[in-house]
């Protein structure tokens, strides 16, 4: 198995590598601040107590989102 097969097996093993990176923001965090913070009642948007808030989570819920189709 190559390291590519290993980390792209699953939503969940891709998610673990991805937030592994060193980033300090990805496109996973401005999905999930339209879908879901915007709903919230907190002002910060990064409650910790909230299930969508581990990085895990977010880029998990990025990955098996539909794509758009953008219509020409």
């Amino acid at each position: 198995m190559t390291k590519f097969e290993e980390i792209t097996k699953s939503p969940e093993a891709l998610a673990a590598f991805l937030a592994d990176l060193p980033l300090i923001e990805g496109p996973w965090d401005t999905e999930m601040q339209k879908k879901r913070c915007a709903e919230c009642e907190k002002e910060d948007g990064a409650c910790e107590f909230c299930p969508y808030f581990a990085e895990e989570t977010r880029i998990k819920e990025y990955l098996e989102a539909e794509v758009e189709r953008k219509e020409r």
